[in-house]
């Protein structure tokens, strides 16, 4: 599992933490690998998962079945670009 850069304060990781939760919008951060490493509580509810479940999952998964491929062609060449 890929690490996110922490601050170097274990309060302001917290807080950071706290915040991205509190926030009423689903938000979601993907790895280099377009897997899922980090969401908050509201993108879960949203999308009826349980929290665990979208960590390490690709980002398509909350994506409609038929947009899927489009998504990872989209990804891999805006990837070469990048």
């Amino acid at each position: 599992m890929p690490t996110l850069a922490r601050p170097t304060d274990e309060i302001d990781w917290e807080l950071s933490l706290l915040v991205l939760d509190s926030l009423p919008v689903g938000v979601v951060i993907c790895d280099q690998n377009n897997k899922i490493i980090l969401h908050n509580t509201e993108l879960s509810s949203l999308f009826g998962y349980e929290h665990q479940e979208l960590i390490g999952k690709p980002i398509e998964i909350l994506l409609p079945e038929e947009s899927q491929q489009q998504h990872r062609t989209q990804y891999s060449i805006y990837g070469l670009h990048v």
